[in-house]
This record gives structure tokens, sequence and C-alpha cells, in this order.
């Protein structure tokens, strides 16, 4: 028997929606029996095809942090500073005309995530970032801004994330760090989504949500409309190549 073992992803959460779990999805199709090693929340991105998922968190792991793939003999608990990486699987890091940390060649899966039956939606999800991670505050809208934005919206708003990097805008419901599994079926049934490029709002893109997004990194235009949008997803990209974009242009795109 054929055995898959691969993970944990070590990296940015929409690397490993967009360079990560694809790969895994299409490479156990070779394999007789595939375990998958994720950190702690993130089974939903591998049940569908892993007959097996163990959760681990390395010492080393730091979710906004470089790619770290390695390999180690040390199954099923990884070397503290590396991925493991099983037999025929080898990931070359690099940066790509898409923005991808994966070998070209590589072929990827993808499923849509959520279940759309489920009663609990809203006309507006908003992930209000708010975190310095790797120096990037400077991505940050102030809350002032958001609370002008939510105060112009007519219907039900909430707020997703992590409580330790977003913002919860007030009249609004609190979701931020709800189980990932309960937010991909949330994003499935909401109308719109409406943040700054972040993990979030990547994880919309594989749930069928439609965005309003922005970013100051000329790459991210092409990544969110065609390279990170498998399902074509109804992106509004509003591109000035700026993260301080005018209320007024994201409403100008609610219309």
């Amino acid at each position: 028997m054929k055995t898959l073992y691969a993970g944990p992803f070590v990296g940015e959460f929409g690397h490993e929606l967009f360079c990560w779990q694809g790969i895994l999805r299409n490479t156990s199709k070779l394999y007789d029996h595939t375990i998958i090693i994720c950190t702690p929340g993130k089974e939903i991105l591998y049940k569908d095809f892993a007959d097996e998922i163990i959760t681990y968190t390395p010492q080393s792991y730091e979710p906004n942090g470089p790619f770290n793939y390695g390999k180690t003999e040390n199954y099923p608990v990884p070397n503290f500073n590396c991925d493991y990486i099983g037999p025929n699987i080898q990931l070359t890091e690099y940066y790509g005309s898409t923005g991808g940390y994966f070998e070209p060649n590589l072929k990827q899966d993808f499923i849509k995530f959520g279940n759309n039956t489920l009663i609990e939606s809203y006309d507006y999800i908003i992930h209000a970032r708010s975190t310095d991670k790797v120096n990037t505050g400077y991505r940050n809208w102030g809350i002032d801004k958001w609370d002008s934005l939510v105060n112009q919206l007519n219907g039900s708003v909430a707020c997703i994330g992590t409580k330790s990097g977003s913002y919860h805008i007030k009249n609004t419901i609190d979701l931020r760090d709800t189980p990932l599994d309960k937010l991909c079926n949330i994003l499935s049934t909401s109308k719109v989504i409406i943040g700054p490029s972040s993990g979030p709002m990547h994880l919309a893109s594989l749930c069928g949500l439609k965005q309003i997004v922005w970013s100051g990194d000329w790459y991210n235009k092409k990544r969110y409309e065609i390279d990170w949008n498998p399902h074509n997803t109804n992106v509004i990209y509003i591109d000035h190549n700026t993260w301080d974009i005018k209320i007024k242009e994201i409403l100008q795109c609610l219309k």
C-alpha cells in the first residue's frame, strides 16, 4: 500500500489555500492512503480527501512567516523547523508570475468550501484587519473609517478574522475566532465580503462569496481575479495600488 504523508504547512494562510491544499488533493489520487498533518482548526481543508488527519503545531510555526519546506523521518511529529513532506512530493520555493510557491507542473484540485443551506447569513461580511504582523500595519484601515462605512450600510453586518488581528466594529455581529468549518458555511451563504487583501478574503474566494477587495501590491489584482480564483468568484478589485482607499469607492462598488 502506498501511503502519502504530508504537512503541516508552515506559512501564510492564503498560500496554504492556493499553493498547498489543492496540490495535496490532486496528489492523493496517486496513493492508496493519505495522512495529512495540519495545524489545529485547519482540518476542513483536507477532510474531503484525507483518510487520516493528525493535528500538530510545530515549534517553528509562524502563520505569517517564511515558507520552510523540508523533510524529516520523524513521522508523525515533524522536525521542529521543517514540514514533513512524503515521498514523491518535491516543492521548490520560488516567486513566479502567479505569486506561487510551488513548481508550475504540480496540478491542483479545488473544491468549494461551505454548506450553502446554512440559515446563518449576512448582507455584509467585513474583515477589518488590525495587525502589524511582519511590519504590515500600514495595510490597516483605522477603526473610524470602518465605523463610518458600517453606518452607511443597510442590512446585517458581521465581522470576521481573529480577535488578536482584526477589529469588531460597533453595530455589527462579532464572528471573530469562529471555527473555520462554521466560517466557511457563513461565507458560502452571505452576500458580499469587504476588506483589504488578507487570508480571510482568499478563503472567501473558495466559498464563492462576492468580494470587494483592495491592496497596495501590484500583483494582487491578477491573483484575486484569476490566479487564486478557481471557482470564478465575483471579485470587485479596487485597483489604485494603495492600501488607503476611500469609503466612497466601496459604496460605489455596492451600487
